[in-house]
């Protein structure tokens, strides 16, 4: 065996071990089914989506991991995603919040308004948070079970997803 033979089949063998460890890995969630969900409302950057009441926590990761996927695909859109920021220099998803619910009550756009003036509410409406995705406009990234903001947490099934840059 030439040298040359010796290395392109040594790359290969780094590369398909990089497939089987890094990227499978990652990509196994594609084949987990996501909850059937619906987009409630949006309100500048921020968007609801309800899932039905019987969601488990396997399937809101899912449906975070699967919202983390499309922004980086470029297809939020076909989630049936609206823009969170048309005409925007760094695209229709520049930066975006999507909050998970499955109380419809709690999806309510007014609901999330009054968040931002009333604090006693807004710790009220994190506790039905089943899920959040973050995307900043400097890469920031978050994705979580639950709901934690400025280190509180708000629900008792908390877990991290991802993180990046936050």
């Amino acid at each position: 065996m030439s040298t040359i033979s010796r290395i392109i089949g040594g790359t290969a063998l780094v590369l398909l071990m990089l497939d089987v460890v890094c990227l499978r890995g990652f990509a196994a969630d594609k084949n987990i089914d996501i909850p059937k969900f619906k987009v409630t409302g949006r309100y500048a950057n921020v968007v609801n989506v309800l899932v039905q009441k019987n969601t488990s926590d396997d399937e809101i990761k899912s449906l975070i991991i699967r919202f983390r996927e499309a922004r980086a695909s470029n297809t939020l859109r076909n989630l049936n995603i609206p823009p969170t920021t048309p005409g925007g220099s760094k695209g229709p998803y520049g930066t975006i919040q999507i909050f998970v619910f499955s109380e419809p009550e709690w999806t309510d756009m007014n609901r999330y308004k009054r968040t931002e003036k009333d604090l006693a509410y807004a710790k009220i409406w994190n506790k039905h948070v089943r899920g959040y995705y973050f995307w900043g406009i400097y890469g920031q990234e978050l994705g979580t079970v639950g709901f934690k903001e400025d280190g509180v947490v708000y629900t008792n099934n908390y877990v991290e997803i991802f993180k990046k840059g936050i």
